[in-house]
């Protein structure tokens, strides 16, 4: 009889199974029946797939359920596998609904599409716009900066020019006024007039000075012509001289300081003769001088 010891199996030489468990555990059925779901489509998914296959399909493509639809349309001329409409304009394909999927209202995407059409037209026409004023900005400001410079110019030839003949008429004894300046600078005086019939008024004005006194209180340096004298009448060659523009302007009164003064705005001085001048002056105007 054997032992008690003997019937104890020793758990060292036990036999275990090796054979992979078919049991899941729960986390494993978990993520199984995580992708079961995830395979499965929702009732909007396939309704929305019935309804693209079933507006995309012909009367005569459909089930026997459809048979009535299609014998109806066959009563009205229509022959399975010919086009709906007339010969010149049919249609071969069933006309495609596009389903809303969003909340926006019926032509919201039309206005939306006419509206961006529209703002890519104003933003094309402004473009436009803005190029032509820029290139027109740009032509005037030349134009206008030009002009400026020339008038400068012509001024400084003008000054040049009273000078050399008021120190001539002072030699002879002489004082220059309006009526003994050249036309060609005969403005400048008559602007020097203005400027002191304004500076007299402004004065009566503000001392309330009868304009009698003004005239004895303002010296000698204002002759009595000029004050009561509101202008001076010009000669044929002056109005011609003013008509003239800056540029032509600019070389007539060159023109004059080189033939009568030998003189050179740009050089800044007088040469001692027409030869001299013409030997060592670089040429008339301003570009010939750079």
């Amino acid at each position: 009889m054997p032992s008690s010891e003997s019937e104890v199996e020793d758990y060292m030489s036990m036999k275990f199974d090796s054979a992979p468990s078919t049991m899941l555990s729960s986390e494993e059925k978990r993520e199984v029946e995580s992708k079961e779901r995830g395979i499965q489509k929702s009732q909007r998914t396939l309704e929305y797939e019935n309804f693209k296959k079933g507006i995309s399909e012909s009367v005569s493509e459909k089930s026997v359920g459809s048979k009535k639809a299609l014998e109806m349309m066959k009563k009205m001329g229509y022959k399975s596998g010919s086009a709906l409409g007339a010969e010149e304009k049919a249609e071969t394909e069933p006309l495609y609904v596009e389903k809303k999927q969003d909340k926006t209202g019926i032509g919201y995407e039309n206005q939306k599409k006419r509206r961006l059409e529209d703002i890519i037209k104003e933003e094309r026409l402004d473009i436009e716009k803005q190029t032509k004023s820029i290139d027109e900005f740009s032509t005037e400001k030349s134009k206008e900066y030009l002009e400026k410079k020339l008038a400068n110019q012509c001024s400084s030839a003008q000054h040049v020019l009273e000078k050399l003949e008021t120190i001539e008429l002072e030699k002879s004894g002489m004082e220059m006024t309006t009526e003994k300046a050249h036309p060609y600078y005969r403005s400048l005086l008559l602007k020097t007039q203005q400027d002191r019939e304004e500076r007299v008024k402004r004065k009566r004005l503000a001392s309330r000075v009868p304009l009698a006194q003004l005239e004895t209180a303002s010296g000698p340096d204002i002759p009595k012509e000029i004050l009561e004298e509101e202008s001076t009448r010009m000669d044929e060659e002056f109005q011609y001289f003013e008509s003239l523009t800056e540029l032509k302007k600019l070389s007539t009164v060159l023109l004059y300081l080189r033939k009568k003064y030998f003189y050179c705005l740009y050089c800044g001085f007088s040469y001692d003769d027409l030869e001299d001048l013409e030997k060592n002056c670089p040429g008339i105007y301003e570009d010939d001088h750079d």
